[in-house]
């Protein structure tokens, strides 16, 4: 009884820290996703001003400053103008942004930026590799925790089945030293 008691108070524990991580974990990206949508629309403005004649250092600082989220700036029927933070290949690069902005259609809206009345461009962005990391990590501290949990319950049984053959091999010897049956 006691024994059934402990592993049910391990998964349990186990089940809650889990738990406790992923819904802290997944609020972290929320609120990091949110973060990035807000310094994409940052960058836009910049964006839009430095296009409209409006250039100043500041602007451009700003610009320059993305090093982490991925960005293409696209015209009004998706064809790639520029981009930031991708590993570009070396042959087909318009196919390759082609690709990419239909993905990032998908995944997130993209942001307009307005050069004039008729004219529209158009920011399309991913997560950060920080975010896409960040959104991983429960899970693998969830493997790492069962495996943990694992580990424990199979010391746990070896010890029990180390005990118990302890305990039968000492009444084997005392039964033969009853009877007077030598044990080698």
């Amino acid at each position: 009884m006691n024994n059934s008691r402990f592993r049910y108070i391990l998964i349990a524990a186990a089940i809650l820290i889990t738990a406790a991580t992923i819904v802290t974990t997944n609020s972290f990206v929320e609120a990091l996703s949110k973060e990035e949508r807000r310094k994409m629309e940052i960058w836009a403005e910049a964006t839009n001003r430095m296009l409209n004649d409006e250039y100043n250092d500041f602007i451009f600082k700003i610009i320059e400053d993305n090093e982490n989220i991925p960005v293409i700036i696209a015209d009004e029927d998706d064809r790639y103008i520029s981009a930031r933070n991708f590993k570009e290949p070396k042959q087909d690069v318009e196919k390759f942004y082609a690709r990419k902005i239909a993905q990032l259609k998908e995944k997130n809206p993209p942001i307009e930026i307005k050069i004039d009345e008729n004219e529209r461009q158009y920011i399309y962005y991913d997560d950060s590799l920080m975010l896409k990391r960040l959104a991983y990590f429960p899970y693998i501290q969830f493997s790492v925790v069962a495996l943990f949990l694992a580990a424990a319950f199979w010391a746990f049984a070896t010890s029990k089945r180390s005990e118990r053959n302890k305990l039968w091999v000492g009444l084997s010897k005392e039964t033969a030293h009853q009877l007077g049956t030598p044990i080698t």
